[in-house]
Protein backbone atom coordinates (compact mmCIF):
# COMPACT_ATOMS: atom_id res chain seq x y z
CA UNK A 1 0.00 0.00 0.00
CA UNK A 2 1.65 3.62 -1.16
CA UNK A 3 1.82 6.05 1.46
CA UNK A 4 -0.98 8.22 -0.64
CA UNK A 5 -3.66 5.16 0.42
CA UNK A 6 -2.39 5.52 3.75
CA UNK A 7 -2.74 8.60 4.14
CA UNK A 8 -6.02 9.20 2.81
CA UNK A 9 -6.85 6.67 4.83
CA UNK A 10 -6.07 8.19 8.12
CA UNK A 11 -7.66 11.44 6.94
CA UNK A 12 -10.95 9.45 6.06
CA UNK A 13 -11.06 8.32 9.73
CA UNK A 14 -10.44 11.68 11.47
CA UNK A 15 -14.45 12.21 11.84
CA UNK A 16 -16.64 10.76 14.26
CA UNK A 17 -18.85 8.99 12.45
CA UNK A 18 -15.86 7.21 10.58
CA UNK A 19 -14.50 6.94 13.82
CA UNK A 20 -17.36 4.89 15.04
CA UNK A 21 -18.07 3.29 11.57
CA UNK A 22 -14.24 1.80 11.95
CA UNK A 23 -14.80 0.74 15.56
CA UNK A 24 -17.39 -1.07 14.33
CA UNK A 25 -16.52 -2.28 10.89
CA UNK A 26 -12.35 -3.04 11.70
CA UNK A 27 -13.13 -6.63 11.95
CA UNK A 28 -14.80 -7.27 8.67
CA UNK A 29 -12.34 -5.09 7.12
CA UNK A 30 -9.34 -7.17 8.56
CA UNK A 31 -11.15 -10.40 7.24
CA UNK A 32 -11.57 -9.21 4.09
CA UNK A 33 -8.00 -7.89 3.48
CA UNK A 34 -7.16 -11.76 4.84
CA UNK A 35 -9.02 -12.92 2.36
CA UNK A 36 -7.70 -10.63 -0.42
CA UNK A 37 -3.79 -11.84 0.82
CA UNK A 38 -4.93 -15.48 0.60
CA UNK A 39 -6.01 -15.13 -2.74
CA UNK A 40 -2.95 -12.76 -3.96
CA UNK A 41 -0.70 -15.67 -2.47
CA UNK A 42 -2.43 -18.52 -3.91
CA UNK A 43 -1.96 -16.84 -7.28
CA UNK A 44 1.58 -15.73 -6.76
CA UNK A 45 2.47 -19.56 -5.78
CA UNK A 46 1.04 -20.93 -9.18
CA UNK A 47 3.39 -18.46 -10.97
CA UNK A 48 7.18 -18.81 -8.39
CA UNK A 49 7.75 -21.87 -7.31
CA UNK A 50 9.35 -20.38 -4.12
CA UNK A 51 6.48 -18.07 -3.42
CA UNK A 52 4.52 -22.09 -3.21
CA UNK A 53 7.43 -23.18 -0.78
CA UNK A 54 7.28 -20.29 1.77
CA UNK A 55 3.20 -19.50 1.45
CA UNK A 56 2.03 -20.28 4.98
CA UNK A 57 5.22 -18.55 6.50
CA UNK A 58 4.11 -15.63 4.39
CA UNK A 59 0.28 -15.40 5.00
CA UNK A 60 1.24 -16.28 8.68
CA UNK A 61 3.54 -12.47 8.33
CA UNK A 62 0.45 -10.72 6.03
CA UNK A 63 -2.27 -11.92 9.06
CA UNK A 64 0.39 -10.42 11.28
CA UNK A 65 0.78 -7.12 9.36
CA UNK A 66 -2.46 -7.05 8.74
CA UNK A 67 -4.02 -7.25 12.64
CA UNK A 68 -1.17 -4.81 13.56
CA UNK A 69 -2.51 -2.30 10.59
CA UNK A 70 -5.87 -2.46 11.74
CA UNK A 71 -4.94 -2.07 15.44
CA UNK A 72 -2.90 0.95 14.74
CA UNK A 73 -5.97 2.39 12.66
CA UNK A 74 -8.20 1.42 15.73
CA UNK A 75 -6.22 3.42 17.94
CA UNK A 76 -6.22 6.43 15.33
CA UNK A 77 -9.81 6.38 14.88
CA UNK A 78 -10.44 6.57 18.77
CA UNK A 79 -7.75 9.52 19.22
CA UNK A 80 -9.52 11.05 16.75
CA UNK A 81 -12.84 10.45 18.22
CA UNK A 82 -11.71 11.46 21.73
CA UNK A 83 -9.91 14.46 20.28
CA UNK A 84 -13.19 15.96 18.95
CA UNK A 85 -15.19 15.54 22.00
CA UNK A 86 -12.47 17.30 24.04
CA UNK A 87 -12.45 19.94 21.22
CA UNK A 88 -16.23 20.20 22.11
CA UNK A 89 -15.76 20.52 25.57
CA UNK A 90 -13.70 23.09 25.47
CA UNK A 91 -16.81 24.86 23.64
CA UNK A 92 -19.11 24.10 26.58
CA UNK A 93 -16.43 24.37 29.39
CA UNK A 94 -15.73 28.29 28.45
CA UNK A 95 -19.11 29.90 29.27
CA UNK A 96 -19.41 27.14 32.18
CA UNK A 97 -16.06 29.07 32.92
CA UNK A 98 -17.13 32.67 32.66
CA UNK A 99 -20.63 31.87 34.09
CA UNK A 100 -18.79 30.80 37.38
CA UNK A 101 -16.34 33.91 37.36
CA UNK A 102 -19.81 35.97 36.84
CA UNK A 103 -20.98 34.43 39.52
CA UNK A 104 -18.25 34.78 42.19
CA UNK A 105 -18.23 38.63 41.53
CA UNK A 106 -21.85 38.54 42.12
CA UNK A 107 -21.15 36.55 45.47
CA UNK A 108 -18.85 38.99 46.60
CA UNK A 109 -20.27 42.41 45.64
CA UNK A 110 -23.68 41.02 47.35
CA UNK A 111 -21.97 39.87 50.41
CA UNK A 112 -20.21 42.94 50.78
CA UNK A 113 -23.18 45.23 50.02
CA UNK A 114 -25.19 43.17 52.92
Amino acid sequence: MSAELQGCEIRQSLGVGRSLKWTFMHHFQRLSLKWTARRELRLAAIADPVVAQDQKQLYRVTCKYIRDYTSLMGRVAQFSFYERLFGLWHILHLPIFLMMVLSALVHVLAVHMY
